[in-house]
Formats: C-alpha cells, sequence, structure tokens
C-alpha cells in the first residue's frame, strides 16, 4: 500500500512538472519566442516548482527523521543509512563526509540541510543534486 501510494505522489509530481514544462514551452511559441525542452525544464525548475523542504520530501516516501537525542549510535547510523538511501532516490548525493561522525552527519542534516526552503523537483533524469561537506564548504553548515 505504502509503495504504492509513494509512486502515485511521485506520477503526479512528474505529472505536474510535465504540464508546467509544457506551459512554458507553449507560452514562450505563442509569443513568438519558441523555448526549448530543457530551457523550459531548467525555468519550471528553478523558477515555477512549489517550495518545500528535503524533510518533507522524504517525509512524502515514508522517511522520519527521528530527533538525534532520542536515538543511540546505533539506532543514528542505521537512520543515517535509511535517510542517505531516501535522498539518492530523490536525486540527491551527499559527498564529501569522510572523516564525519555519523551522529554529526545526521544532525547536520537532519535540523539544518533538511529543513531548508527548497524547490519540489521530484526524482527525473534532467538533473542530480549534491550536498557538499568537503573541508571548504563546512562553513556553509556552521551554526551562526
Amino acid at each position: 500500500m505504502k509503495i504504492k501510494m509513494f509512486c502515485e505522489a511521485i506520477s503526479r509530481k512528474l505529472d505536474e512538472r510535465e504540464r508546467g514544462i509544457a506551459s512554458l514551452m507553449h507560452e514562450a511559441y505563442v509569443n513568438n519566442c519558441p523555448m526549448e525542452y530543457m530551457k523550459a525544464a531548467m525555468k519550471w525548475d528553478h523558477e515555477y516548482a512549489p517550495m518545500t523542504t528535503n524533510a518533507n520530501q522524504l517525509r512524502e516516501i515514508g522517511i522520519y527523521l527521528p530527533h538525534v537525542s532520542n536515538m543511540s549510535d546505533d539506532e543514528v547510523g542505521k537512520n543515517l543509512e535509511i535517510v542517505i538511501e531516501g535522498l539518492k532516490f530523490l536525486g540527491i548525493h551527499i559527498i564529501g563526509t569522510d572523516g564525519m561522525q555519523q551522529r554529526e552527519l545526521y544532525t547536520i542534516l537532519a535540523e539544518r540541510i533538511l529543513q531548508e526552503p527548497t524547490r519540489d523537483i521530484p526524482p527525473n533524469n534532467d538533473m542530480k543534486e549534491y550536498i557538499d561537506f568537503t573541508k571548504s564548504n563546512m562553513h556553509s553548515f556552521s551554526k551562526a
């Protein structure tokens, strides 16, 4: 049942995205300024797709983010693995985590990064997203 609901949700989002892209292409054509599919897709994805968070996207596929203080180290590791696999399914990949402790990584993801507003773009072959934890990017994740 859960898989069917998940597939329906992704299918609905993909259909909405395709309708939005087609609408942008049609509008451009009517205005005598034809637009290629890829350009329309980028415009839809970056300007018109509804706003959400990656945490909400994970919830839609049945992955929840328990608070880190409520978990043992083993539970943190298991939940982190589930979150990373869920993000991969959504087309979001995590890089540069060498040397990070699982609890630290989970905390930064669950409490900060996955809570930030983002466009609700369903998994597709047009794009991939990367969350980069290399040392040169870590200043972005430190608490202000």
